[in-house]
């Protein structure tokens, strides 16, 4: 007659740890481990300053770019928590004919799908603006799904077999947010190549950091953190 006392405990720590668990703030990493990543890769900055010079040297064209720092959080935030990863493609700006990378998130039951990308002035884009540190306002535009469709599109249209996006865990990218200093405005970002795919390299502060490094992260870590193998 104990059994059903005992089953009725532990279903009653299970429910509460589940709950706990979607009490998290948004700001909390829920993913300390970089093991734990599967799209995710950390970079140091030898490495950073090697694949960024390479793919510098090698691409004559867009090298990156930056967001505003507040807004990528909200969009961070503004995913589900049932969902792991935010997915981008890559675009050509209309205004300023660069790469911009778009950033789709995820509808919950109370809110449609969040999308953004980097855009709203000359400064959004590297090598016009390639300080790993901006104060820089006007770097962000949130863009609706027809938006992203239609450049995703014309740009997989105008570059037929080559990486068209991807995608990283939102946990990665929060850290990289949370690990710049209050005073940083933006979040920068660098295309590199490896294995013959386009990475994006997102660029942190020392925030927190073992011995004082700096946080980066590129995509990369398995085949399907590539679109065109998994674009959704």
């Amino acid at each position: 007659m104990k059994t059903l006392p005992i089953i009725a405990a532990i279903g009653l720590t299970l429910t509460s740890f589940r709950f706990t668990d979607n009490l998290l703030p948004s700001g909390t990493i829920s993913k300390s481990s970089t093991n734990a990543y599967t799209a995710a890769v950390k970079v140091t900055k030898a490495e950073f300053d090697a694949l960024t010079a390479d793919y510098a040297s090698s691409s004559g064209s867009t090298l990156g770019g930056m967001m505003g720092k507040s807004e990528l959080k909200n969009f961070i935030s503004s995913i589900p928590g049932s969902q792991d990863f935010v997915r981008f493609r890559f675009c050509t700006d209309p205004t300023y004919s660069k790469t911009s990378l778009m950033l789709k998130g995820d509808h919950t039951l109370l809110r449609n799908t969040q999308y953004m990308r980097n855009g709203g002035s000359d400064e959004s884009f590297c090598p016009t603006m390639c300080s790993l540190e901006s104060t820089a306002t006007k770097v962000s535009i949130d863009i609706n799904a027809s938006a992203y469709e239609t450049l995703s599109t014309a740009y997989s249209e105008a570059n037929a077999g080559k990486t068209l996006g991807g995608k990283i865990e939102k946990s990665a990218l929060l850290e990289i947010v949370n690990s710049l200093p209050v005073s940083a405005t933006t979040v920068a970002f660098r295309f590199c190549t490896v294995g013959g795919n386009t990475c994006v390299i997102f660029a942190g502060g020392n925030v927190g950091q073992e011995g004082g490094s700096q946080l980066f992260y590129r995509n990369g870590g398995s085949p399907d953190s590539f679109c065109p193998t998994m674009c959704d």
